[in-house]
């Protein structure tokens, strides 16, 4: 079998990384050949990639959304299209401008991530919440959630004991959120002088009232800064867009076994059991009370941190996971 993966960005986009590029060595161990482009559209592009559309039993289109008569011309030469999407991107990014410009964009996106659903042949979604969504226009759907290789990820016993660390990871613009439980964090830096907030990011954050430390993400650093994290927080809105988050911060924390504390929103719902693997904040006050009650029990982390990679690794794993991805290959290549 040949397959085409289009996609969205290099491998410094997390959704490129963990939906596509990781699972490349399984898949060829499979037997299966693979070919991965970006999904760019400039006229010289879309000739080379007609080539190999025209060649390859299956195209994978990772999260791009394209103009209709580029899909059109690509489903000419390859019914066998799966579209992959783990984001709300029929919504609105909430930390973007409220404006009619950035209106006029979102509506663009829709009507063209509408009709792909529409035409395409299978849909392999990253949570439920999506999937909702993606029902309306096609019946060939299925959630294979964004996954780790498990066998990467390790744990280690942290070699600053002076300190405790609730750490974040994520994209600069994603800092937002961090903004929104700014209050539970001043209060607990008051009370505890040695908590400091770990921003594993692309940017230098800086938040009023609490002590942060910046790590610069790297491919090659990402699993040593996660594992000097005491605390995972995953902090969201209650939008339509939060909702179709995929928690892929939640599945990084757990499998360094650090436990977690996250918003009770969408995807996070589905993966923390609250008391087992993490803690699940309704508001502002549950923030303090979870992160304040794990800061003074080291036994709870360390239980909550064993049970959560215990999870990832059984249901949030590329290994777990890839025999269900070529279930979908097969179903849409027949």
């Amino acid at each position: 079998m040949k397959i085409l993966f289009l996609t969205i960005d290099d491998e410094k986009r997390p959704s490129t990384r963990y939906r596509v590029l990781k699972y490349i060595h399984f898949l060829v161990s499979q037997g299966i050949k693979c070919r991965v482009m970006q999904a760019t559209t400039k006229l010289k592009d879309i000739f080379i990639k007609i080539w190999y559309i025209y060649r390859s039993d299956i195209v994978f289109i990772q999260k791009k959304t394209l103009k209709k008569h580029i899909l059109n011309l690509f489903l000419f030469f390859n019914k066998n299209i799966i579209y992959d999407f783990d984001d709300a991107v029929y919504a609105r990014e909430p930390f973007k401008e409220k404006s009619i410009n950035e209106g006029i964009k979102t509506q663009v996106i829709i009507k063209k991530l509408n009709y792909m659903l529409k035409k395409v042949k299978y849909i392999r979604e990253g949570n439920n919440t999506l999937k909702n969504y993606a029902s309306k226009f096609n019946k060939n759907i299925s959630v294979i959630p964004s996954s780790i290789i498990f066998s990467e990820y390790f744990t280690r016993k942290k070699r600053d004991k002076k300190n405790i660390y609730i750490g974040w990871i994520g994209l600069g613009a994603n800092t937002f959120y961090l903004n929104h439980i700014q209050p539970a964090l001043s209060r607990i830096c008051r009370l505890k002088k040695n908590i400091k907030l770990m921003v594993i990011s692309d940017i230098n954050f800086q938040m009023q009232g609490v002590s942060v430390v910046n790590r610069q993400w790297s491919k090659e650093m990402e699993i040593k800064y996660l594992n000097e994290i005491d605390i995972g927080i995953m902090p969201l809105l209650n939008d339509k867009w939060s909702r179709g988050k995929s928690a892929f911060k939640i599945v990084q924390y757990m499998a360094t076994g650090t436990p977690v504390v996250a918003s009770a929103v969408g995807a996070n719902k589905d993966i923390i059991k609250d008391g087992y693997n993490g803690y699940l904040a309704y508001n502002i006050k549950d923030w303090e009370k979870y992160l304040l009650y794990l800061i003074k029990n080291k036994k709870k982390r360390k239980e909550l941190g064993i049970n959560g990679r215990k999870h990832i690794k059984q249901y949030f794993s590329t290994e777990s996971n890839v025999a269900k991805l070529i279930k979908i290959f097969n179903k849409t290549a027949t």
